[in-house]
Parts: C-alpha cells; structure tokens; sequence
C-alpha cells in the first residue's frame, strides 16, 4: 500500500501520462514497504521511456509543486542489486492495473 498524498502520486501520474505514456512505473521504497518519515522522499523506477523522455519527465518532476521529493530512477540502468528489489518488493502505479 502506498503511504503518500493522492495529490502528490495524481501530479506524478499526470506528468507520466503527458511525457511518457508507454512506459511502465513502479514505486518501492519507504512509501511502499517501510514506515516512510514525513519527509521521505517517493522513490519511482521507469521502465520502457527513451532516454530523452525519461530525462524530460525527471525535469517535470523537479519542479511539480508536490509537497515530497519524487526521486525517478531508470530502471533500465538500475544496478542488478536494485533491479531486484524494484521487481521483488515495488508496487506497478503506471500504467494503472485493473
């Protein structure tokens, strides 16, 4: 269960929808499994976006007026280590699952 703001995880999700609609999202993290502080950051990896849209969404991100820090990696160049965390204990929030 994701453990940030509707507001915050709705401004993601429209920022993914505009920059990179083929791709897939997943969160993990704190704010997935963990006991996320006030102040912990959203870690989200990416996985299918061209470089150049990923880096575009990452610049969308920076300044989208949410109250944590969204932190994109690129799961197509996560270390293996990651990798399997991200595919063992990360949660799938775009696209949406029926």
């Amino acid at each position: 269960m994701l453990k940030i703001d509707q507001a915050d995880l709705d401004i993601v999700l429209k920022i993914a929808k505009m920059e990179i609609p083929d791709a897939k999202i997943f969160a993990f993290g704190s704010r997935v499994y963990g006991e996320p502080r006030d102040r912990s950051d959203f870690d989200i990896a990416v996985s299918g976006a061209t470089p150049e849209h990923f880096q575009q969404f990452k610049d969308y991100l920076s300044v989208a007026p949410t109250s944590i820090r969204i932190d994109a990696s690129n799961y197509d160049y996560l270390a293996d280590w990651l990798r399997q965390i991200v595919d063992e204990k990360g949660e799938q929030i775009f696209p949406l699952q029926n």
